[in-house]
């Protein structure tokens, strides 16, 4: 499963494609606003955003890295390009400092009860 976050128009949107069965998800604020599956190499999501405005979401594999790429569009100007490598890098440091963070804590609980 592949998920990308982004901030649009201060509403939290997620978008969550599956590598083997197709699936893709929007969430808009935690509540799926848009499903489908799909086996092209490239699909599109149009999402009302809360001010009206129409925001569009295209996924594609890029042909050079095989990498997940997800363009937002609002209001027909493309406002950010996510590629599935930019996500990982950032999920792996996330997932680095939540262990570093549990050892710490793990190492001072085992400090205090000796």
């Amino acid at each position: 499963m592949v998920k990308f976050q982004y901030d649009v128009d201060q509403q939290l949107v997620e978008i969550k494609a599956s590598n083997w069965c197709g699936l893709e998800q929007i969430f808009l604020d935690g509540k799926c606003v848009s499903r489908k599956i799909n086996f092209s190499q490239h699909s599109e999501h149009s999402i009302q955003l809360k001010n009206g405005d129409l925001t569009n979401f295209r996924l594609f594999l890029d042909p050079t890295t095989k990498a997940l790429v997800c363009h937002i569009y609002d209001k027909n100007q493309l406002i950010i390009s996510l590629t599935q490598a930019q996500y990982e890098v950032i999920r792996c440091r996330r997932f680095i400092q939540e262990f570093i963070l549990v050892s710490a804590l793990l190492c001072a609980f085992l400090l205090y009860i000796n």
